[in-house]
C-alpha cells in the first residue's frame, strides 16, 4: 500500500492522521477485511461492525479512522485503483511479446488470470461497475475504464506502427471495441467458475469479437 497515497486521502478528509499514523500491516488488514465487506455486499448493507470485527479492531476505532462509511469505500477505492495501476504497469514492463496479436491476446488471458487469482477484487470491481449507488462508484469505474483504454491504446497505436493493424481508424476507436469484448469476458465470468480451456475458448472469443468489429489484426 502506498503511503502517498494515504497522505493524499487524509489531506482529502477521507482518512483521519489516526489512521496514517498506523502500522502498515493494520491498514492492509483494514483494506482487505473492508474490500471483502463491499464485494459481497450492496453500499446500504455493509456493517461496520462486521468490518471491525475482521479487522480485529473495535467499531469505536474504525469510525475514528474513517468519519463515514463513505469515506471507507472511498479508500478501499482509491487503494484498489493504485493496486491495479502498478499490477498493470509491472505486467507490461516484462511483457516481451512483439506482435501486437499477441499482445492483446496475452493481455485479455492476463485478464481473466488476475480475476481468477483475485476473485474478492474482481467482485469488488463487478459490485462498483454494476450494483451500488452510481455517485458513490462514479470516481472508480471512470478511473478503471481511463486505465483500460490507456492500456489498450498503447497497444493498439503499437500494432498501427507494425502494419498488423489498419491505420485509417483511431486508436481510441479500437480499444473502444476492445473494452466491449473485456466486458463480454466480465459478464461470462461472473457466471460461474471457469475451467482453463473455458477461459482460453472465452479470450479467443474476445479476439474473435474484435476481429471482426475491426478488420485488420492479421493473423
Amino acid at each position: 500500500m502506498d503511503e502517498n497515497i494515504i497522505i493524499i486521502l487524509e489531506k482529502r478528509g477521507t482518512v483521519t492522521a489516526t489512521f496514517r499514523k498506523l502500522e502498515p500491516s493494520k491498514k492492509q488488514k483494514i483494506f482487505e477485511t473492508a474490500r471483502e465487506a463491499f464485494a459481497f455486499n450492496t453500499f446500504e448493507n455493509v456493517s461496520l461492525d462486521h468490518v471491525a470485527a475482521g479487522a480485529s479492531i473495535s467499531k469505536g476505532s474504525l469510525i475514528q479512522y474513517f468519519a463515514k462509511k463513505e469515506n471507507l469505500l472511498e479508500f478501499v477505492s482509491e487503494i484498489s485503483i493504485d493496486n491495479y495501476r502498478r499490477s498493470w504497469e509491472e505486467y507490461f514492463a516484462r511483457e516481451f511479446a512483439v506482435r501486437a496479436t499477441d499482445r492483446i491476446r496475452r493481455y485479455f488471458q492476463t485478464q481473466l488470470d488476475t480475476w481468477e487469482n483475485d476473485k474478492t477484487g474482481f467482485r469488488f470491481y463487478m459490485k462498483m461497475h454494476y450494483e451500488n449507488d452510481f455517485n458513490l462508484t462514479r470516481s472508480f469505474t471512470e478511473r478503471i475504464l481511463q486505465l483500460r483504454r490507456h492500456y489498450l491504446s498503447g497497444m493498439v497505436t503499437r500494432g498501427m506502427e507494425t502494419g498488423e493493424i489498419r491505420r485509417d481508424l483511431e486508436p481510441e476507436t479500437i480499444a473502444f471495441i476492445l473494452l466491449a469484448a473485456i466486458r463480454d469476458l466480465e459478464s461470462a465470468y461472473l457466471a460461474g467458475n471457469l475451467s482453463p480451456k473455458e477461459k482460453l475458448n472465452l479470450s479467443d472469443r474476445a479476439m474473435k469479437i474484435s476481429s471482426m468489429l475491426f478488420d485488420g489484426i492479421g493473423g
